[in-house]
């Protein structure tokens, strides 16, 4: 049930090793992180705050699986320092990122990425859509005042 503000977003899965490059670079952009915009954060928080949503900051991690893997999860949470993993902000930072967008994404956990996950995903999938939109509310209000 925890909101997170992504500070950076990254591609988990993305692995040129074998060519030298560091696990998570993205080739031809040779960049591993893809950082928010830091005004749009501030309002991700503020509106966050107002709702009384419990609320972290940090990288999140991107990859084309659903995460239900401990031993996985423990060695992205140390590799890219980060604090979610989900399947889509990676993408989206990448691609705003190449055409010079400012970008956030925000995440509300519906599950802990461990073995339990695909029961805890379903279970709380409908309250972590509420509370984003509850927050993207509050960024928009804030944008039109």
């Amino acid at each position: 049930g925890d909101m997170v503000v992504a500070t950076a977003v990254c591609q988990h899965d993305m692995d040129t090793s074998g060519l030298g490059d560091p696990v998570g670079m993205v080739s031809g952009l040779n960049q591993i992180f893809f950082e928010t915009d830091k005004a749009l954060q501030e309002l991700a928080l503020e509106s966050a705050r107002d709702k009384d949503f419990k609320c972290v900051t940090g990288v999140i991690a991107t990859g084309d699986q659903f995460m239900k893997d401990t031993v996985k999860g423990e060695f992205i949470a140390a590799t890219f320092k980060a604090v979610a993993v989900e399947m889509e902000g990676g993408a989206i930072g990448q691609v705003c990122a190449v055409n010079k967008i400012p970008f956030l994404v925000i995440r509300v956990m519906s599950d802990c990425a461990d073995d339990g996950a695909n029961v805890d995903y379903a279970v709380f999938l409908d309250g972590a859509a509420k509370e984003s939109m509850e927050v993207v509310k509050g960024i928009a209000e804030s944008y039109a005042s």
